[in-house]
């Protein structure tokens, strides 16, 4: 299978198939697990208006640049084995 489609596919599978299942978890676990997904991390800190299941504003920016720093160093770890 081509890289990048893996890739793609595993990137619209993160976001448009995870996020909302893991809201689906019983008990408060799929409550917590739901504020650190990357799309209500960031939400909490763009919103206007804060409700009571999201992160306070500086920790959803906290979360976020969690995500992406984890990203990051994970998309570095693979260029530097894959074309080395």
């Amino acid at each position: 299978m081509n890289p990048r489609r893996l890739s793609i596919g595993l990137l619209f599978g993160t976001l448009f198939i995870v996020s909302p299942l893991v809201g689906l978890l019983p008990g408060s676990l799929g409550t917590d697990l739901s504020k650190i997904m990357p799309s209500n991390a960031g939400e909490s800190f763009t919103s206007v208006t804060q409700t009571k299941d999201m992160l306070s504003p500086s920790g959803g920016a906290l979360v976020f640049a969690l995500w992406v720093v984890v990203l990051l160093a994970a998309a570095a770890f693979t260029l530097r084995h894959r074309d080395a």
